[in-house]
């Protein structure tokens, strides 16, 4: 963090500008999934509208960096269901976005 002045701090992107899901599978067959997107504010309805069109709800919407240029909004979901099925629901909703998602990351256990 490198403050440029008594009210002013630039914060890399990578410290708070994340988004992720976990899924966790049930003994049912199913998943439960809990994710947080960060949105600007023109990605925030058309990602709501395709989230909850796949069955994956909204538990919270509110701001990690108050007064941040450009506005960011932290978007945290929820849902339980069929695993492919969610997974397809969040990679539509992400689409709309600006989120990068060429990039593949290792999963973890």
């Amino acid at each position: 963090m490198r403050y440029l002045s008594s009210r002013t701090c630039v914060i890399r992107p990578n410290l708070v500008l994340r988004s992720w899901v976990s899924f966790k599978r049930l003994a049912s067959g199913q998943a439960m999934i809990m994710g947080d997107l960060v949105l600007t504010d023109d990605e925030i309805n058309p990602v709501i509208s395709a989230l909850q069109q796949g069955g994956v709800e909204q538990t919270a919407l509110h701001n990690h960096l108050v007064s941040g240029s450009p506005t960011t909004m932290n978007l945290h979901i929820g849902a339980q269901g069929p695993e492919v099925e969610l997974a397809r629901a969040i990679r539509c909703a992400l689409e709309i976005t600006k989120t990068p998602l060429g990039r593949r990351l290792p999963a973890t256990s």
